[in-house]
């Protein structure tokens, strides 16, 4: 059957179709336009139906995710995993707190209940005067028998709270320490020759000098205290049995 185009849409209808099958367009007492030949696309006339096509692809650009529409590739690197947080090292308070309890021995903070004062000072040795650096020093309240516990500092310093009292303590230092103190008085062994120093330590190393310094908060005052570490000295040898 020969053919023909609409007049309105530009598509390939049967000759003599009184109604366009694509646009619907009245054909009856309108002349068929003469056929075309075959061109270049944009030569002739842009029929609808192409609209429509542009319209659903870019629908379809927009709709899929772009994930799809990307070239695979090499998956990102996993990013390290965290390291592990660590507990900050303890200070020198919590340093003395953990000794003080290894020992038995009681360490006051700020935020305990009851009245309290501040003691400090500084510990040395007697015979050459160096500070007594990590050297522990216990004070035993005389009334309730606790025993209350600090450590010097690389310089030989301390400071501890302890609790009002009647008392006082007694202030002594662990066995294995090897010696005793005495409250550093006036006037002070850094101030005596090394003869009177000498002299001193002789007469308080031996077993009969057993009385231990005693300190007082005056009121709950702040106080300071020096003390001087005095070794004991070596056990007399023994005369030989008569046999």
């Amino acid at each position: 059957m020969e053919k023909t185009r609409c007049p309105q849409c530009d598509l390939e209808i049967d000759h003599g179709a009184k109604t366009c099958p694509f646009c619907f367009a009245e054909l009856g007492g309108v002349k068929p336009a003469a056929p075309r030949a075959a061109g270049p696309a944009g030569a002739g006339g842009f029929p609808w139906v192409y609209f429509v096509a542009a319209g659903a692809l870019i629908a379809l650009a927009v709709l899929v995710p772009r994930t799809f529409l990307k070239r695979p590739g090499k998956a990102p690197a996993s990013s390290p995993a965290p390291a592990p947080v660590q507990a900050p090292a303890p200070g020198p308070r919590e340093q003395v707190r953990k000794s003080a309890a290894a020992n038995g021995l009681k360490v006051l903070s700020p935020q305990d209940p009851g009245r309290k004062w501040s003691l400090s000072g500084s510990v040395f040795d007697a015979a050459t005067l160096a500070p007594k650096a990590g050297f522990q020093l216990i004070f035993q309240d005389r009334n309730s028998q606790q025993a209350y516990g600090t450590k010097t500092d690389a310089k030989g310093r301390y400071r501890l709270l302890l609790p009002e009292n009647m008392g006082g303590f007694d202030v002594s230092v662990p066995p294995e320490s090897g010696g005793r103190v005495i409250e550093d008085s006036l006037p002070s062994l850094a101030r005596l020759s090394r003869d009177r120093r000498d002299t001193l330590i002789q007469a308080e190393s031996g077993p009969e000098a057993s009385d231990k310094p005693n300190v007082m908060g005056a009121g709950g005052k702040n106080a300071s205290r020096n003390y001087a570490f005095i070794p004991f000295s070596a056990a007399p040898a023994e005369p030989p049995s008569e046999e």
